[in-house]
C-alpha cells in the first residue's frame, strides 16, 4: 500500500484564532499565502503582477515606467510612501475628492483635521495621488495601502483603464495618459517650453 502523498502542512493543520484552534482549510491556508505573497512583492515585480491582476498586462511595462520615474534613484526597487508636500496641493485635492464622494465617506477615508490631509497627497511607487485614486481600489479603505507596491500598481493600471473608457477623457494611449498623470496644463505647458 502506497503512503499518502507528503505535503508542507501536516494534516489537520490548525491556526489559533480568537482564542480557539480552529482549521484552515489547505486552498484557504494557500490563497492566504499567495496574498500575503503579492503584498509583500518588490515594486518592480509588484506592477508586472498589478497589471496582471486587473487583466491589463499590456500597462506593465508603461507601471514599470511610471515606478522608475517615481522612485528615488530611478530604479524601481525601493518602497516609497508619502512623497514630499513640495508643490503638491493636497488641500485642494482632498476637497476635491470629498465633494466628488470618493472620500469622507468613512473613518478610514475622512481626515481628522486640516494636518491629517497631508496622508491624502501623493503616495507609493506609482505617485498616486491618494485623494484622486483610492476610489479605484474600494470605497472604504486608508491611503497608507497605496504604499504597498502591488495594490499601487492595480490602482494605476485600473486608473489607466478607466482613463481610457471615461467617454470625457479617452486617454488611451501611453502619451495621452502620462499628460493626465502629469497634468494637462502643466504637460502642455512643457511641451511648449520644449522640456517634453
Amino acid at each position: 500500500m502506497a503512503d499518502p502523498p507528503r505535503t508542507a502542512l501536516p494534516p489537520g493543520f490548525t491556526i489559533p484564532l480568537n482564542r480557539a484552534n480552529r482549521v484552515l482549510s489547505r486552498p484557504m491556508f494557500y490563497f492566504a499565502l499567495l496574498w500575503l505573497r503579492l503584498l509583500t512583492l518588490p515594486p518592480e515585480p509588484a506592477s508586472r503582477a498589478g497589471a496582471a491582476m486587473v487583466g491589463r498586462p499590456d500597462l506593465a511595462d508603461e507601471l514599470v515606467s511610471i515606478c522608475r520615474r517615481e522612485s528615488p534613484g530611478s530604479g524601481c526597487d525601493e518602497l516609497v510612501g508619502l512623497h514630499p508636500p513640495t508643490r503638491n496641493p493636497v488641500q485642494a485635492m482632498y476637497r476635491k475628492a470629498v465633494a466628488r464622494g470618493w472620500l469622507a465617506t468613512c473613518p478610514l477615508n475622512t481626515a481628522r483635521d486640516y494636518h491629517d490631509r497631508e496622508r491624502f497627497g501623493v503616495r507609493g511607487v506609482h505617485g498616486l495621488s491618494a485623494a484622486y485614486s483610492l476610489w479605484h481600489l474600494g470605497p472604504c479603505l486608508a491611503p497608507e495601502l497605496l504604499d504597498l507596491p502591488f495594490l499601487s500598481a492595480v490602482v494605476a493600471a485600473r486608473r489607466a483603464t478607466y482613463q481610457c473608457e471615461a467617454p470625457h477623457l479617452r486617454a488611451c494611449t501611453r502619451q495621452a495618459r502620462h499628460r493626465l498623470w502629469v497634468g494637462a496644463a502643466k504637460y502642455d505647458r512643457q511641451r511648449a517650453h520644449g522640456q517634453r
